[in-house]
């Protein structure tokens, strides 16, 4: 179709959820909040007459809004607007009916992060699954892209119980429930509370992995910063696992398998088409 005039949009603020490996309860605060439908239809109003009319929700959650989401999805519908959820949806929370409604209002693509809010990172459960299912055949019924998520490397995890997440991912693909699964490597966000379990202070005001969590960092903690989503970080201490620490992985076992799972998920060329490319691949 005809390129479209596209712009990002944040309509709300928070998250209450407190996922112990985001920062963005640190960086916006735990309370949700967001700009009335009035002032948002007015905010897009002036978009139209700029010529944009595809817009690109990057809200840390937008599901999250109750009825506030239904009253701005009605917004975009009467402005004739198309629009894509870039943020990241909980799935948990969506319902066939919230699907429905944002496929009414011109919907295009939904990104759906399967993310475990605290240290479970183990089999996912079959009602989770089932759930996960129903939601995403919804929105491939509606003919809306979809994109799905998992972060794999935490330290309680183990490689088998990596790949069965892999499994899983790969399954969504070959039923068609999803067109594209990216894996997302764990990063120790400072502020987070993943952080606090891994690092501790030290006495200069610097931080440093505690010697119990058996972490290392690859390259040294100090170059977090140059750490990102597509980049493996840590693995665990070989000689600490060997004392009696718990089970895990080494970096050099789960960098050496994350770029061929994200292959074994989507294939080949579009594992390219977005590490050589940068964007999505739709």
């Amino acid at each position: 179709g005809p390129a479209r005039k596209y712009v990002d949009l944040f309509l709300s603020r928070g998250c209450p959820l407190q996922c112990q490996f985001c920062f963005t309860p640190e960086m916006w605060g735990q309370n949700f909040r967001t700009y009335s439908p009035n002032h948002i239809r007015e905010q897009l109003q002036q978009l139209l007459e700029e010529g944009y009319d595809h817009m690109i929700v990057q809200d840390d959650n937008f599901s999250r809004g109750g009825q506030w989401a239904y009253d701005v999805m009605d917004v975009f519908r009467d402005l004739g607007l198309t629009w894509d959820d870039n943020g990241g949806l909980e799935v948990e929370n969506l319902t066939p009916e919230m699907v429905d409604y944002m496929a009414k209002s011109g919907a295009t693509t939904l990104f759906l992060p399967f993310n475990f809010r605290n240290n479970k990172t183990g089999v996912l459960p079959p009602k989770r699954i089932e759930h996960y299912k129903k939601i995403l055949g919804n929105a491939k019924d509606h003919g809306i892209y979809v994109y799905g998520s998992f972060i794999l490397g935490f330290p309680e995890q183990t490689i088998d119980g990596m790949q069965e997440q892999v499994d899983f991912a790969r399954t969504l693909r070959e039923q068609e429930l999803a067109d594209w699964v990216t894996l997302y490597a764990f990063s120790v966000l400072p502020g987070t509370q993943r952080w606090r379990d891994i690092m501790r202070p030290t006495e200069n005001g610097d931080w440093e992995p505690r010697e119990e969590s058996g972490v290392l960092f690859e390259g040294g903690h100090w170059n977090y910063s140059r750490y990102s989503v597509n980049t493996p970080q840590i693995g665990m201490d070989p000689v600490w696992k060997e004392s009696g620490g718990q089970k895990g992985f080494t970096f050099d076992q789960f960098n050496e398998r994350y770029y061929p799972w994200i292959v074994e998920i989507n294939g080949e060329d579009k594992a390219k088409q977005w590490f050589e490319g940068g964007e999505w691949p739709k």
